[in-house]
């Protein structure tokens, strides 16, 4: 459940949240009191990029996405 935000979203801090303390969106999110994909959008826009999955930087996280894509393929 959404809590109403007692001020409108200050989104530079959000950005120091996400940047520089590791708040993931949906956290975020929930301290403002908005939906996952405003937050997305929002940084987005002053330049925040996402961040990689730690399995992108292994052999084994590799081989595992993988072989979950060759499952989703359709036949």
């Amino acid at each position: 459940m959404r809590r109403a935000p007692v001020l409108p979203p200050d989104w530079r801090s959000a950005l120091k949240l996400y940047n520089d303390h590791g708040w993931t969106y949906g956290r975020i999110a929930q301290l403002y009191g908005c939906y996952y994909r405003t937050v997305s959008k929002k940084l987005h826009e002053l330049g925040a990029r996402r961040r990689s999955s730690p399995a992108w930087h292994s052999d084994r996280g590799r081989r595992i996405y993988e072989v979950w894509r060759a499952m989703r393929q359709p036949t």
